[in-house]
């Protein structure tokens, strides 16, 4: 199940919360000598809540390629429709005030990763049919790219200042972290986080004026995690991958977060 969310604060609102209306998707994966990669596509369509929640129109394509010291994580998420995950005060479920509906995020980007301790495999780790054999971890290097596109009609958040409406943000970063497998017999569970930053070149529009403005060059910060359990038999294999991928920067006074991610449960069959 894919996802992008955002928050955004400032000094004059509390933290906010923008998520889409997602629901359980099943779509086309692939996993084959460390290349693995998933489509997720929604039209629309009527889904549980929707007079609550509203709807979410959106795309999401993701590719993943892991090596034995090379890796790469990619995506194109395109979401249109999003709700208020926390209301303010007198505003409740299903009114125009919890919902963005004409809130459209489209967000691309490129991870790569280096394993310094051959050890640990993030082959193994994340990527069927791959399996580590023995208890193993290792830092790494990350570098990354990410472009991201916001448009609303109106404020994101009533109360903002200044009341940014769109922005268009490409940034640059560098992330150290650390990955760890533990094996127990064919079981096993993964994990790997990273910190760190980088520059970011921001623009942006307010729902004032409707012309655009350049913030310039930001310092970002940036997280992640990734999370892997299962099972990995001579013939049979089965389990779960979680990803994010969480950028934070800050615009004149106001502080942007979106969170991509997405989890996959797979099984399959050696051949």
């Amino acid at each position: 199940m894919p996802s992008l969310s955002m928050s955004v604060d400032s000094q004059q609102i509390e933290r906010a919360w923008l998520d889409p209306n997602r629901i359980w998707s099943i779509g086309p994966g692939v996993a084959w000598q460390g290349l693995s990669g998933s489509v997720s596509v929604r039209t629309g369509a009527s889904v549980d809540d929707s007079d609550l929640y509203g709807e979410t129109h959106y795309s999401d394509i993701q590719f993943q390629l892991y090596g034995k010291k090379l890796g790469f994580d990619s995506f194109f998420q395109s979401y249109e429709g999003y709700f208020l995950r926390d209301l303010p005060a007198g505003c409740e479920r299903g009114q125009a005030c919890s919902l963005r509906r004409e809130l459209e995020i489209e967000h691309a980007g490129l991870v790569a990763y280096y394993v310094l301790d051959p050890r640990w495999s993030m082959r193994a780790a994340f990527s069927p049919p791959d399996r580590q054999m023995h208890s193993a971890g290792s830092w790494f290097l990350s570098a990354g790219f990410n472009l991201l596109a916001i448009d609303n009609d109106g404020a994101l958040v009533e109360g903002l200042s200044p009341p940014i409406d769109s922005s268009r943000l490409f940034m640059a970063s560098v992330a150290p972290g650390y990955g760890y497998t533990w094996v127990r017999e064919k079981w096993f569970i993964a994990s790997a986080f990273y910190l760190g930053g980088g520059p970011v070149y921001a623009s942006y529009s307010t729902a004032e004026d409707n012309t655009d403005s350049v913030s310039g060059w930001e310092l970002a910060l940036k997280a992640g995690f990734k999370l892997g359990a299962g099972y990995r038999g001579d013939t049979w294999q089965a389990g779960i991958h979680a990803l994010a991928d969480s950028p934070y920067v800050q615009i004149e006074g106001v502080e942007l977060q979106w969170v991509a991610q997405t989890v996959e449960i797979y099984t399959g069959r050696r051949f």
